[in-house]
């Protein structure tokens, strides 16, 4: 006896965007446009960018695909469904158990890309996205030897410390306030060290 099935469940992939937009892309979208603007601008001063806390690589896949950039992105918990290659709960050529802090390999990959492909510190960016604390972003600053930051999606007023050596050491060269789809306000902000290294 043949049963009545109930209706097929239909895919709504708008409200799956919507739902699992964080997990699928990132906290803080770029668009073309500020993407080409972030190229253009620090073009000529940088050829890495180095994102240590880069979650699923979305904005290194980002600058990978659309701009000259070589990206390196490291996060603390591999992704099973990363953008790009990210290190990821291995140290640079070292098995490491429980994964790596960013701040131990962030030297280790400076070093590497020193080594391997003639990039000095000097040329690299420092990409810091959506931090989870402040005393985290402000010790990723101050080991950086890199003459540009670009900060996105970590607000003033609770990256107090950061934003304060940020000051002191660089200057805001462009600023981007982006509306997110959730209709929150993200600040873009390129910096530029003041004494060159």
């Amino acid at each position: 006896k043949r049963t009545e099935c109930s209706s097929p469940i239909l895919f709504d992939k708008n409200n799956f965007i919507k739902e699992y937009f964080v997990e699928i892309f990132s906290w803080s979208v770029l668009s073309k446009k500020v993407l080409n603007d972030i190229f253009y601008i620090i073009k000529d001063e940088c050829t890495t960018i180095v994102d240590p806390c880069c979650g699923n690589g979305f904005h290194m896949y980002l600058f990978r695909m659309y701009t000259r950039f070589c990206v390196v992105g490291i996060d603390i918990n591999p992704e099973p469904c990363a953008w790009v290659d990210i290190l990821a709960g291995v140290t640079i050529g070292k098995p490491h158990e429980p994964a790596f802090n960013c701040l131990e390999v962030l030297p280790q990959v400076c070093e590497m890309y020193e080594k391997k492909k003639g990039c000095t510190p000097k040329y690299m960016c420092l990409f810091l996205s959506s931090i989870d604390k402040d005393d985290l972003a402000l010790e990723l600053v101050n080991m950086f030897e890199g003459n540009i930051v670009v900060s996105i999606g970590n607000p003033r007023d609770i990256f107090i410390d950061t934003y304060k050596t940020l000051d002191e050491h660089f200057e805001i060269i462009k600023e981007y306030k982006i509306k997110e789809p959730w209709n929150t306000v993200d600040n873009i902000e390129i910096f530029r060290r003041i004494n060159l290294k």
